[in-house]
């Protein structure tokens, strides 16, 4: 991962090394500028508590692996991995250029980035515009094509208060989170951290 200039917006404690480690994912962005302004985005903003919380704040949704420690990592590798799938099709079928499918591995990666909210706001729970907190981010304080934010502002489709799905590709990252929430999911991860691999993750490798 190329280093990248920091600027301190959100008290945290990520450096470039730990951010490859937990989310190698981000080498994989096919657009060299959108893979570091993605890095950027996680120095700058990224909550602490990102790493470690549980995807389901509740813990009545999403898969059984995802509802402790670690949870919200293991959900976002997985929607990544989801979203290159599903993206390969969508490629083919004309329905997403190049740079949109960039566009839409960074939104896969920082969806949830706000899934508390705000930090300070110290909450123990997912809040449900953690769809547009993490928008107006993306979207006021980066360099990332608006195409990105609104592919975040838009993937929790019917249940978040973002809007619904209008482009193809903001229904490719909503379908990508869709099909990696259910309880009886699972699926291993591209190159787990030891934290994950301590809950059972095994690798797998992304299909050209």
């Amino acid at each position: 991962m190329e280093k990248v200039q920091r600027v301190n917006r959100v008290e945290n404690s990520l450096t470039t090394k730990e951010l490859e480690r937990m989310l190698p994912e981000i080498n994989l962005i096919g657009d060299h500028d959108i893979g570091v302004e993605t890095a950027r985005t996680f120095l700058d903003w990224c909550p602490d508590y990102f790493w470690e919380i549980p995807s389901s704040g509740s813990g009545k949704y999403h898969p059984p692996d995802e509802r402790g420690e670690h949870g919200n990592l293991l959900h976002t590798k997985r929607v990544f991995l989801a979203y290159e799938q599903l993206a390969r099709s969508y490629t083919e079928q004309h329905l997403i250029t190049a740079d949109e499918y960039h566009c839409g591995q960074a939104a896969a990666l920082l969806h949830d980035m706000f899934k508390f909210g705000w930090p300070s706001s110290q909450n123990d729970a997912t809040v449900p515009d953690h769809d547009v907190i993490a928008a107006n981010v993306v979207l006021h304080k980066t360099d990332l094509p608006d195409e990105v934010s609104g592919a975040i502002a838009a993937h929790a489709g019917a249940w978040g208060e973002g809007p619904t799905p209008q482009t193809a590709l903001q229904q490719l990252v909503h379908m990508a989170d869709m099909t990696v929430t259910p309880s009886h999911y699972y699926s291993d991860v591209y190159e787990p951290c030891e934290e994950l691999k301590e809950l059972g993750v095994g690798a797998t490798e992304l299909r050209e």
